[in-house]
């Protein structure tokens, strides 16, 4: 399997590699969609101390904003 970034072909793996690989690109579309999402709403002003905990967790986006390359060598590095 490979995977491309921009149309470019940069990756290819086989097996547990790609599993690792397929569930960051996973999480990474959904980190973002859910960043998209919450960012529509002012809640850095909710008086709700855990709710503005949890959606300050769920928009950092951490390394998924980095292309699938890169994921996969900070994740290999942890």
């Amino acid at each position: 399997m490979s995977f491309s970034s921009a149309g470019k072909q940069v990756l290819q793996c086989t097996g547990f590699v790609c599993v690792q690989i397929k569930e960051s690109k996973i999480k990474t579309e959904f980190s973002k969609e859910t960043y998209e999402n919450i960012s529509q709403f002012n809640w850095q002003n909710f008086t709700d101390k855990n709710l503005i905990r949890q959606l300050s967790s769920l928009t950092d986006l951490g390394i998924s904003v980095l292309p699938v390359e890169q994921v996969v060598e900070v994740s290999n590095r942890r």
